[in-house]
């Protein structure tokens, strides 16, 4: 009895020992996912803010979620990997906050509002389960993206989905006239409607505008690395929001690194942030990232340049962010930023000079997987 006592105490001690050897080993982290191995997640970003006026305390809120399916294809020889990247769903909000009161303005879901009978959806819904390509490296950071293919599906989509739209508008146009014209009729009124142009016709005026259908499709192509929705600078924003932000060198609990973070405010806003590791356990572990902005920081500046001088916000950012250990990539992440500062009121000339109000934004960003 006493031996085996000794003996479970002595692999008590070992597995002790063994365990507490590997939690101060330090782990090196490298974004390394399984060729092949699919992966879908949800980015939502989400921005509230609110100022006090003469009207009261009032504020807005707009929100904005991509659905993307992430499937590695490819790695090289310095480390870094091929992704392909689709998105499956787009979904956007905007309210109005009046005191406790919130009234929603806008909603969209490219799941329930579909394409077929709407010609600015059509566009809104080319690049849905289109495809394109980014290169990341072993530290998470976006090195290259391949877009060519990308754009001209978009573009080929677009002119298809618009002349869908197009051909079926005289048939629901007739059927809309039908209940309406009864209506006028058991009134005891006479209506006559114009006759409808042949959607052939208007397809090729649509053309004609652009000299063929061919130019057509070629300036869709040409003009969609430029959208506000999908366009380079949008899809560069949200593999961002996707990269692990990774050390360079292996580390222990404690260990601190810096690397880029970045938030949208009515553009995007990089700052540099220092990065912790906080837990491990067998298979995943913990980041943390704070960052901080003043308003001597370079002034918010968008993708065309144009420099949002009235925006004058300063804050905090955190985030915590679980990496899984053997392929480095993000499980969750939830990002913060609190902001508080001035904003310029927008004002009609004969309104005056412009106004800077004293405001209060909080973005929010968060990343899940989607079962």
């Amino acid at each position: 009895m006493t031996n085996r006592l000794r003996t479970t105490a002595l692999i008590l001690c070992v597995l002790n020992a063994a365990s507490i050897a590997q939690s101060t080993d330090p782990i090196k982290l490298r974004y390394c996912p399984e060729i092949g191995a699919k992966r879908t997640l949800c980015v939502t970003w989400r921005l509230t803010s609110a100022c006090d006026s003469s009207g009261g305390h009032r504020g807005s809120e707009r929100s904005k979620a991509w659905t993307v399916e992430l499937e590695p294809v490819a790695r090289h020889a310095d480390g870094s990997t091929t992704i392909r990247v689709g998105i499956h769903r787009i979904q956007e909000g905007t309210a109005v906050l009046d005191g406790d009161q919130r009234h929603s303005m806008f909603q969209y879901d490219s799941a329930e509002n579909k394409h077929e009978k709407d010609e600015p959806m059509a566009s809104f819904a080319a690049f849905l389960h289109t495809t394109f390509t980014t290169r990341l490296s072993a530290r998470g950071r976006v090195v290259d993206m391949d877009t060519d293919e990308f754009y001209a599906r978009v573009a080929e989509n677009r002119l298809l989905f618009e002349n869908e739209v197009i051909r079926s508008k005289p048939q629901r146009i007739r059927a809309a006239r039908k209940r309406y014209g009864q209506s006028i009729k058991d009134a005891g009124f006479a209506v006559r409607f114009r006759e409808l142009e042949d959607p052939e016709t208007t397809i090729r005026k649509r053309n004609n505008k652009y000299g063929s259908a061919r130019k057509r499709q070629q300036a869709y192509k040409a003009e969609a690395p430029n959208s506000s929705l999908y366009g380079t600078a949008a899809l560069t924003r949200l593999m961002n929001h996707l990269a692990p932000p990774l050390a360079a060198e292996p580390l222990r609990p404690g260990d601190r690194w810096t690397a880029p973070v970045m938030i949208f405010i009515e553009a995007p806003v990089e700052m540099t942030a220092t990065h912790t590791l906080q837990d491990i356990d067998d298979d995943s572990c913990t980041v943390q990232a704070q960052a901080f902005r003043t308003p001597e920081d370079k002034p918010v500046t968008d993708e065309q340049g144009r420099v949002h001088r009235g925006v004058n916000l300063r804050g905090n950012y955190l985030s915590t962010i679980t990496v899984d250990r053997t392929t480095g990539q993000i499980r969750h992440k939830k990002a913060v930023m609190d902001l508080t500062g001035t904003v310029r009121s927008p004002a009609p000339p004969e309104a005056g000079p412009p106004r800077d109000i004293p405001a209060n934004i909080q973005i929010t960003l968060t990343v899940e997987p989607v079962p």
